[in-house]
């Protein structure tokens, strides 16, 4: 982000290296595989490609054929958050108005929101819109093409930013709207339904290609080999092939929380014992502030999971009265991170409004995830899946990262880290329930009773051997 920045700062004093301009038509700087996808007549259509294809400004030139053809109207890129848009859109468009100066595009920062100006008034809006409550700001405006990024790891409120909101705001035009992105770890949500027309979704016309038609980087077939040979991966191996051919393929091992309705879920909590609660949260303001709340019994090795929530855009204020009416419903131990902006939220809810927050625990977050992952899949933590629904949609979407360490940046996952806050808090204070005593008169009774008897007869004749060799006697 900081290099576009600098780029940009650059171009504006004219000290940025220039390229040579190519000669021709705009379109001429597409590869096959990109011109098919721009080119393409549908009003919906989608991109479903492996990792480096080019999707990106491909993405880009299918823009500026829109903002050509449409004077003074808008068209909007939206990716999960602002920065992804700086990352990918913003920095593909940099590439381009270095290339063709001849186009007239201004990239521009207004109040936050990063835009590409036209000549003739058109302008692309690059925006975020990670949850339902972020889908509202696209409403009111009229489109003439609107594009989501990375469509496979957006959560639920993917169909109803599609269906309820982007619909209506690009009939006046009669607009375009594409999707695009990667596969997710499970074939499963909006954007694999419209790719494949599974559970009788109409299918959209898809544009698939991977690296290895992308001209620009040659040596893809030979790093593809090294990195199969490196990794031990076949050809057919889930991962190489939803990462680097863009193909749909159920890899569960690539989930970091492997959820199973069966093994996982449950409706009404045990009877009987101690309950005890503990709320994670994860703070943030433009990323979403996070509440997880886990429940264990003394002596019992479950953990149930009773609710969650996030929203973002909450000021310190708000975030302490919800997290007080949360502790009122749910009250017990409540940690939060204290990392960045965390730490002075965390001291205003102690000492303003006498919350009694205590700091995370964050050390080796990899082994965390681990535990807390083996619980997962051995059934030990229990999800109610009304409650729980938001971050059984993230877990559905949520994978390792390159080196297998943390998280896939890509994916939001502020929920999982919330209760990965509040599931090693309840681990701590687990301890195994003892054995049940037997009763008197049983066969087991009597087994321990000539265990006791024996234990006591040796621990004498210990003692006494030690004194007659005059040796000290440790108890």
């Amino acid at each position: 982000m900081r290099h576009c920045y600098q780029a940009l700062d650059q171009i504006a004093h004219g000290t940025y290296p220039r390229r040579t301009v190519v000669s021709g038509n705009w379109r001429d700087d597409l590869f096959e595989a990109q011109l098919k996808f721009v080119a393409g007549s549908s009003k919906r259509r989608a991109a479903l490609c492996g990792r480096r294809a080019g999707k990106t400004e491909g993405t880009g030139y299918w823009f500026i054929e829109g903002g050509l053809e449409a004077p003074n109207e808008t068209s909007v890129f939206i990716a999960l958050s602002s920065g992804h848009c700086m990352r990918t859109l913003w920095t593909s468009l940099t590439r381009i108005i270095l290339r063709r100066p001849e186009l007239g595009l201004k990239l521009t920062q207004s109040r936050g929101d990063l835009i590409c100006r036209f000549p003739n008034g058109h302008q692309i809006w690059m925006a975020g819109a990670k949850n339902r409550a972020e889908i509202e700001k696209f409403r009111g405006n009229r489109y003439k093409r609107v594009a989501i990024d990375e469509a496979g790891s957006f959560g639920a409120h993917l169909e109803e930013l599609v269906e309820d909101v982007l619909e209506p705001a690009l009939m006046d035009l009669d607009g375009e709207l594409a999707l695009t992105g990667s596969p997710p770890v499970l074939p499963v949500g909006y954007f694999w339904e419209v790719t494949t027309g599974a559970n009788g979704r109409p299918q959209w016309p898809v544009s698939h290609w991977t690296v290895l038609e992308n001209p620009h980087i040659p040596h893809a077939a030979e790093y593809l080999r090294a990195k199969r040979e490196a990794n031990g991966w076949s050809e057919d191996h889930p991962r190489y092939r939803r990462e680097y051919l863009g193909e749909w393929v159920r890899d569960e091992g690539a989930m970091v929380f492997p959820y199973d309705g069966q093994r996982n879920a449950y409706w009404d909590l045990p009877t009987g014992g101690a309950w005890t609660n503990v709320t994670g949260m994860d703070l943030g303001f433009v990323d979403p502030t996070a509440w997880v709340t886990e429940s264990y019994r003394d002596g019992y090795s479950e953990v149930w999971m009773r609710k969650v929530y996030e929203e973002s855009g909450l000021i310190p204020s708000v975030v302490a009265v919800k997290t007080e009416a949360w502790l009122r419903d749910f009250p017990g131990r409540c940690v939060a991170d204290t990392g960045g902006q965390g730490k002075p939220i965390v001291e205003e809810m102690r000492r303003r409004y006498g919350l009694g927050v205590l700091p995370a625990d964050k050390k080796a977050k990899r082994a965390a995830i681990e535990v807390m992952r083996g619980d997962v899949l051995s059934g030990v933590l229990k999800l109610h899946p009304v409650e729980c629904a938001l971050i059984i949609d993230e877990w559905s979407r949520l994978q390792w990262d390159e080196g297998h360490e943390g998280f896939d940046e890509r994916c939001g996952a502020h929920l999982s880290d919330a209760a990965l806050y509040a599931h090693r808090d309840c681990r701590a204070r687990y301890r195994e329930p003892p054995p049940p005593k037997p009763l008197p008169g049983t066969d087991a009774w009597a087994r321990q009773e000539r265990d006791r008897i024996r234990a006591r007869i040796v621990a004498d004749q210990r003692r006494k051997s030690l004194a007659a060799m005059g040796r000290p006697i440790l108890r």
